[in-house]
């Protein structure tokens, strides 16, 4: 039984970990892309002043 609850432990952190840095990788673009188009609205604001 030890070596269920050890094996299930592993999985479980794995699986966490999995989330984690997917979600992390997720927002990481989001906030790219949300980066991205307040720099070029910041372009176009220059451009046309």
């Amino acid at each position: 039984m030890a070596g269920f609850s050890e094996r299930t432990l592993q999985v479980a952190v794995v699986v966490s970990f999995s989330v984690g840095f997917l979600a992390g990788w997720q927002a990481n673009k989001m906030w790219k892309k949300h980066q991205q188009d307040k720099w070029s609205e910041i372009q176009k604001k220059l451009d046309s002043s």
